[in-house]
């Protein structure tokens, strides 16, 4: 009689038939179902240093697996990974690749963690970083995060800078605001009772002295005001100033000074 060595096939084909497909010894295959990923800064300057937070996010519903491992790739050769800030997981780096071990996100969960890295000395257009997790130390198969994971790397940028703010000719419904800026740019002043503004008067013209007459003002009356001007290198601003009209039916020549702040 074999019916022994028979029995034992039945239940090693009955074993084959009920477990998952892809199942190995010890584990399932892809126990992280899935997972989000975001990245910050979206946009560095050529040959700098930055630090990038990467938050991650394990996608897995409740009961699932938790994430212990985690594996940042860097987007090109445009970027050299150089290290990692302590946030209570140990990294394991090279220049293209950063591994993270050591600590858990459960289901649900998120976690920031912080890579250091530096930019190319080329602009380069936004590319993705790749984040995978995985539920085993190892990180044998790894769910790939989704997310906005792209960073570029451009110019570094020198918005002009604003000086000598002066108001003047102050009538009643109307007042002049004078600046200087040290490079060619345009003119625009944000006006309104509250720092809110609510108004705005411009010129396009490129120019290093501003000058704009803001009308159509109430006598007697605390205005709030903020100059702007653009370059190609980017916006600069003076923050919150004040003036006052002046009475009804009157000028004055008395003249404001306002602040950069």
């Amino acid at each position: 009689m074999k019916v022994m060595p028979r029995i034992v096939v039945l239940l090693v084909v009955g074993l084959l038939l009920v477990l998952p497909s892809g199942w190995t010894a010890g584990r399932l295959e892809a126990a992280v179902s899935s997972c989000t990923a975001s990245v910050s800064p979206t946009s560095v300057t050529v040959s700098s240093s930055n630090t990038f937070t990467f938050s991650v996010t394990n996608g897995n519903s409740a009961g699932g697996s938790n994430v212990i491992w985690i594996k940042i790739t860097r987007p090109s050769a445009n970027f050299t990974i150089t290290g990692y800030d302590n946030v209570g997981w140990t990294g394991s780096f090279s220049a293209s690749d950063i591994t993270f071990t050591g600590n858990t996100i459960s289901p649900g969960g998120s976690v920031n963690v912080y890579v250091t890295a530096s930019a190319g000395s080329t602009v380069a257009a936004s590319a993705n970083w790749s984040v995978q997790t995985s539920d085993d130390g190892g990180g044998a198969s790894p769910a790939a995060c989704t997310g906005a994971l792209g960073t570029e790397i451009g110019t570094t940028t020198n918005p002009p800078t604003i000086s000598d703010i002066v108001v003047s000719e102050v009538a009643d419904t109307s007042v002049k605001v004078t600046w200087t800026t040290d490079a060619a740019s345009d003119s625009t002043i944000d006006y309104g009772t509250t720092a809110s503004y609510g108004s705005s008067t411009s010129d396009s013209s490129q120019t290093t002295s501003h000058s704009l007459t803001v009308t159509g003002l109430s006598a007697n009356t605390t205005y709030h005001y903020n100059v702007k001007s653009t370059s190609s290198e980017g916006t600069s601003e003076s923050g919150d100033n004040t003036f006052v009209t002046a009475k009804a039916g009157t000028t004055t020549t008395t003249t404001t000074t306002g602040t950069v702040t």
